[in-house]
């Protein structure tokens, strides 16, 4: 099974569970479904009618951890929720920010640098590793789900253990679930973090 096939129902398998609880309306579905793929690395083109149902009743990021052999680096790809992110940096910094927009505030990069710091940690074989940011991808025009953050920890080779702190928008939602998928060697390894959990490390 592909990455991208366990990440769609990984979050289809959540909105199930919500719709059967709530009996969530048919629109929601439809969001939810765009953000599956769209999460997946695909670009969906919503139509016209539903391009303003931005209504999502789950609450989630995937993050993407992979070893680069060729400049040994951790390359670091987080993919959240456009209008969570936007929220809980208004929240903290009390600023109005217009996330991937063309009216977006200069000082946002600085803000999500200083989020990303507080609530995203590694650390290789019992040491933590500074997390540098890379710039982030998403264009609320084009895709009113999600917004890529693009990150990196330089220098490192061989590891045995990684371990990852992930508190990114449980200040936010309760019931938030972010998933991370490591690959190192050939390997791949997956940790899913919640409020009652928010640290967890794997082995190589």
């Amino acid at each position: 099974m592909t990455s991208l096939l366990k990440d769609v129902i990984l979050v289809l398998i959540q909105f199930l569970i919500f719709f059967k609880k709530m009996r969530y309306f048919f629109y929601s579905f439809v969001g939810i479904l765009s953000l599956s793929l769209s999460l997946g690395l695909y670009v969906v083109s919503l139509p016209e009618p539903l391009e303003s149902v931005a209504v999502h009743p789950i609450h989630l990021s995937i993050s993407d951890i992979e070893h680069n052999t060729k400049d040994n680096s951790l390359e670091i790809i987080h993919k959240v929720f456009i209008d969570d992110f936007e929220k809980i940096l208004e929240l903290n910094y009390k600023a109005r920010l217009h996330l991937a927009t063309e009216k977006e505030n200069p000082e946002t990069d600085k803000l999500i640098i200083d989020y990303l710091t507080k609530n995203f940690a590694v650390e290789i074989d019992g040491k933590a590793q500074k997390i540098d940011f890379h710039g982030k991808y998403g264009n609320a025009k084009e895709d009113i789900f999600a917004i890529w953050l693009l990150a990196k920890v330089e220098n490192v080779g061989k590891l045995q253990k990684i371990k990852v702190r992930n508190k990114l928008l449980m200040d936010l939602y309760d019931d938030q679930d972010n998933f991370v998928h490591i690959k190192y060697a050939g390997q791949r390894k997956s940790i899913r973090f919640r409020e009652s959990k928010q640290e967890d490390e794997v082995s190589f």
